[in-house]
């Protein structure tokens, strides 16, 4: 993240409203992550949890719509692309680690739950998205405080068990520990 200068914060004081005003207009509409941040902080008073709701159902909407042409793994690879960035805007937006960890474990349950069947066919790309999404779980709720630990713990379990299962045939998958408490002692590698 950038940080502001000395000399642009004394600049910026001495702007009038109205140029401050066209500044950010600008910025905003240039930006959908700088128009979410204001939107989110200054007109809607929606909380996190109201914006996980909406975010819940765009993930599902997008995992349910794919395309069942020739390959279905490519589909559901860039249905988990677009679902990702939707996940990086929600906690741009939002700065809740919490509310990110339950949105990727949501978007793995998805996947898992429907389209388990899918994995292990020779069409990896699949495959590395769901290992990649796994992984950045993993580590999204390892760095959670501990008291949100009880919470998921469950959902890990069943997510790790089936991520090994059926992608053991990537390294970054295969070297993972057995089980959550055996994960805590390890940090997982990018």
């Amino acid at each position: 993240m950038a940080k502001v200068s000395v000399e642009l914060k004394n600049k910026l004081k001495e702007l009038s409203k109205e140029e401050l005003l066209k500044i950010i207009n600008k910025f905003a509409n240039k930006h959908k992550d700088i128009s979410d941040i204001l939107e989110h902080d200054y007109v809607h008073s929606e909380t996190n949890d109201e914006l996980y709701e909406d975010l819940k159902d765009d993930l599902e909407f997008e995992m349910s719509n794919i395309s069942y042409g020739r390959v279905i793994q490519k589909s559901l690879a860039k249905s988990i692309s677009y679902c990702i960035k939707e996940i990086n805007s929600f906690k741009r937006t939002t700065k809740s680690s919490y509310h990110e960890a339950l949105a990727l474990q949501f978007l793995l349950n998805l996947i898992l739950d429907n389209y388990s069947n899918e994995l292990e066919t020779c069409w990896t790309i699949f495959d590395s998205k769901v290992v990649s999404t796994s992984k950045r779980y993993f580590n999204a709720v390892l760095y959670l405080h501990e008291d949100y630990h009880i919470e998921f713990i469950n959902d890990f379990e069943k997510i790790l068990k089936m991520v090994k299962n059926k992608c053991g045939h990537f390294d970054s998958i295969y070297c993972l520990p057995k089980s959550f408490d055996e994960m805590k002692l390890k940090k997982i590698s990018k």
